[in-house]
Parts: structure tokens; sequence; C-alpha cells
């Protein structure tokens, strides 16, 4: 079982350890992989949509950084902003 379909790397196997298990195991094959270590301190890191999957897909790393993933979280921030729902 993989944890996403992009995702090339880690998986579990439901049919040895059983569906539960491997299930719970899943988070643990990409540990390293849920964030940009870069882009803690970034003010539009809340409206990033980036994943590990799409990251290795389009970069080749798991910690590698689109582009336009920035400037979709700014654009989201400013128009949030803009309609007042946040400060």
């Amino acid at each position: 079982m993989y944890a996403c379909e992009l995702m090339p790397h880690g998986h579990t196997d439901p049919f040895k350890v059983g569906f539960q298990k491997a299930w719970g195991q899943l988070p643990d094959c990409y540990p390293a992989a849920r964030e940009i270590p870069k882009c803690g301190e970034c003010r539009y890191a809340p409206f990033c949509e980036t994943c590990p999957a799409i990251r290795m897909a389009e970069t080749g790393s798991y910690f590698g950084k689109p582009a336009y993933f920035c400037r979709e979280a700014e654009t989201v921030y400013h128009m949030l902003k803009d309609l007042h729902a946040i400060n």
C-alpha cells in the first residue's frame, strides 16, 4: 500500500501485516518528507498546497520547491487578506 499513487518510494504490505497495521505504518514511510525546512519561516507557508509527492514528481526530491507553489501561496494569502478573512 502506498500513501499516494504519485509516491515512488515507501510502502507497507497489508497482506503480510494486516490492513490496520499497514495503514498505521504509512506515515513512517515518509517522515522526513513532510515539510521543506527552508520554508518553515515563510509567511505564506500556511497557504501552500505543496505535498511530498508533487515535489518528488516535479523536482526529483522530496525537498525540492517548485517556484509556482510559492506564487500560488502568496496569491491565496493576498486574496484572503483582501476578503478580510485573515489579518
